[in-house]
């Protein structure tokens, strides 16, 4: 998964139940005035700006950078399959096919397509099986292997295909093994791009300091972008909300929102807990790439991830 961050991960995994703490504050705000923070703010994006121009261009410009799970479930999974759904809950109930070539094609939307090795079908199975024993022989939907997981989804058919996806170089069409899963609505896409062909990227950033980490919050990860205007999900739990910022160049944009300074003697539970905000941009986004304001490229969401984050916390 090319997600980058832990709380890029959380914001996949959805979990419906989270885990608090407590921190207790006395009544005093604490961290700069808004006056301050704007300043603050300001100065971070374009720090984080120009720590992606100083980057050789080569790295920005060229490359497979994916920002979207490279596992896509399809969206409208039923209630009763959704979790071996989110766990990865699979048993091979087929032959996989072999590789028709080595070789595939990534295809963007505004630039030469670029080749890139391509992983097996068997290979691509395994990084959407996380749970069912490989040794198991094929068994029923719903009785246990010997690790005690109960694997209820079996994989009948696998070809590989194509996958819309977000990259670093704007939109693509990108190979994938496709698993046809009795039940859902769609295939599960795994993205057949051998690792070797990945581009890790992101600007060296220093760390946000203090005062900045009160009054700035990152994106979790990116919704969906119309125009001029992106929408994103952060991490609102204990912050009332100022408004969305976006610091623009002609080849970035730095994303974070402000919130309001924390206050002293407060009780607040300590979650993740996403709410989604919109900013609007002086030009279209276009092939401009989205960070956040902790230097991070922003990742975006796929179709699913979309839908479960409306349903859970829209």
């Amino acid at each position: 998964m090319v997600l980058g961050t832990v709380l890029a991960t959380l914001i996949i995994a959805l979990p419906a139940m989270p885990v608090v703490a407590m921190i207790v504050r006395d009544s005093r705000p604490i961290g700069p005035d808004q006056a301050e923070a704007r300043s603050l703010i300001e100065a971070r994006g374009r720090e984080v700006a120009d720590a992606w121009r100083s980057m050789p261009s080569k790295y920005r410009r060229n490359g497979f950078v994916p920002l979207q799970d490279l596992t896509m479930p399809p969206v409208g999974i039923p209630e009763l399959l959704y979790d071996d759904v989110l766990i990865g809950a699979y048993r091979l109930h087929t032959e996989l096919p072999q590789l028709p070539a080595a070789t595939g094609q990534v295809r963007f939307s505004d630039a030469e397509p670029m080749a890139v090795p391509l992983v097996a079908a068997g290979q691509a199975f395994s990084e959407i099986n996380t749970v069912c024993a490989e040794e198991r022989p094929v068994m029923e939907p719903g009785q246990p292997d010997r690790t005690g997981n109960v694997c209820g989804l079996p994989v009948t058919a696998a070809q590989l295909g194509e996958v819309p996806m977000q990259t670093a170089r704007g939109p693509a069409i990108v190979p994938a093994w496709l698993f046809t899963v009795p039940g859902l609505p769609g295939p599960v896409a795994r993205v057949a791009v051998s690792t070797e062909a990945i581009t890790r990227l992101g600007p060296r950033v220093p760390p946000a300091s203090s005062d900045l980490r009160t009054v700035l919050q990152p994106p979790l990860i990116v919704d969906h972008v119309y125009g001029a205007t992106v929408h994103f999900w952060f991490d609102g739990a204990c912050h009332e909300v100022v408004g969305a910022v976006a610091h623009e160049t002609a080849d970035v944009v730095v994303l974070g929102v402000q919130v309001e300074r924390p206050r002293r003697g407060g009780a607040c539970l300590t979650v993740v807990w996403p709410r989604q905000v919109n900013v609007t941009l002086d030009a279209p986004v276009g092939r401009r790439v989205l960070l956040g304001s902790n230097g991070v490229l922003a990742p975006y969401a796929t179709a699913h991830q979309r839908q479960e984050l409306l349903a859970r916390y829209g």
